[in-house]
């Protein structure tokens, strides 16, 4: 077992010359180690996983603390315009919107790797990505676009099918458990559709949101929205050449183990019948979408350490591949 050696402040350009900042972990090691980068969900998630003050989970953190144990280095930085980055932000309606668009989210991604790939102490050859949630998405598209060729690829949490979907799912269970009659929810989910699919199409926003979605489509996050509505994760996952590991939680009622999973298994299954690179999947019992244990149907699983599955399914899957 490695012990932690260092955590560092690493301060670089992202896309458009966006300044990131993040947190180089190492392990204590006299040899260059693999390493990661972790790439957090969606919204306004910081690099330790949290959403202060009401959702904490310290996901990234306590991965990236684990990771050290097993000797695999990470890097987990802010989001662009947030965190230790925050001035950066624009405030012109126009400049923010082009500020986030998916794309320079992934170009991110792309700098951050190089980055951790040129720290002193790692191994520039293994060197790959974990991504939880829409962070795996993010992975998943920038390894199948062949601008950077991580060396491997973990998603956590981590949705098989287009947004559209998962956000179906998503509104109709919160719908029907704040008690919206049915044909009203129908008609939202339908709405919700309709703006996904011009968004994928690159068509904006239409002209009216209901107000049961204005909250969802900000003006600011159009070009956000388009290029993660266009994204379809199982034909992203078909089109990566590297390894692939899946770590989903049966109790994750974000990302779902039975529709979720299967998607992406059943991308990479035929990806490997084709001669490509290996993958694996596991699915946690009663592990939450933050990989933490959750102890009934009330519990949200979002504090507390990590699901204890966790660990050994990466110290089984990082092994496997030559990292430990």
């Amino acid at each position: 077992m490695s012990l932690l050696q260092a955590e560092t402040e690493l301060r670089f350009e992202g896309a458009r010359g966006a300044p990131l900042a993040g947190t180089l972990t190492l392990p204590a090691s006299g040899d260059k180690v693999p390493a990661l980068l972790l790439i957090q969900g969606s919204g306004p998630t910081d690099r330790d996983g949290n959403q202060p003050p009401h959702l904490l989970t310290d996901l990234l953190k306590d991965l990236a603390l684990l990771l050290a144990e097993l000797g695999i280095a990470s890097l987990r930085c802010d989001k662009r315009g947030m965190g230790a980055v925050a001035t950066s932000l624009p405030k012109d309606p126009a400049a923010l919107a082009d500020f986030v668009r998916w794309e320079h989210f992934v170009e991110d991604a792309r700098l951050a790797l190089a980055q951790l790939a040129a720290q002193e102490g790692v191994d520039a050859r293994r060197v790959g990505i974990l991504g939880h949630s829409e962070g795996g998405l993010i992975a998943l598209d920038l390894a199948a676009s062949g601008r950077a060729q991580p060396a491997m690829l973990i998603l956590a949490a981590t949705t098989g099918r287009p947004i559209a979907a998962v956000l179906r799912d998503q509104l109709a269970g919160l719908g029907r458990m704040q008690g919206a009659p049915e044909a009203v929810l129908d008609a939202l989910l339908d709405e919700n559709d309709r703006i996904l699919a011009g968004l994928a199409a690159g068509a904006g926003y239409p002209e009216t949101v209901s107000p049961g979605l204005a909250g969802l489509y900000p003006p600011y996050l159009r070009h956000y929205w388009e290029g993660f509505a266009a994204r379809d994760p199982a034909v992203l996952a078909s089109g990566c050449a590297c390894p692939v590991f899946v770590l989903a939680g049966s109790a994750d009622v974000q990302v779902l183990a039975d529709r979720d999973v299967p998607a992406l298994a059943a991308a990479l299954s035929g990806r490997s019948a084709a001669g490509g690179a290996r993958h694996a999947v596991e699915v946690l019992a009663d592990a939450s979408h933050n990989l933490k244990a959750v102890a009934g149907p009330d519990d949200p699983g979002h504090g507390g350490p990590l699901h204890p599955g966790v660990r050994p399914a990466l110290e089984a899957w990082l092994g496997e591949n030559g990292w430990l």
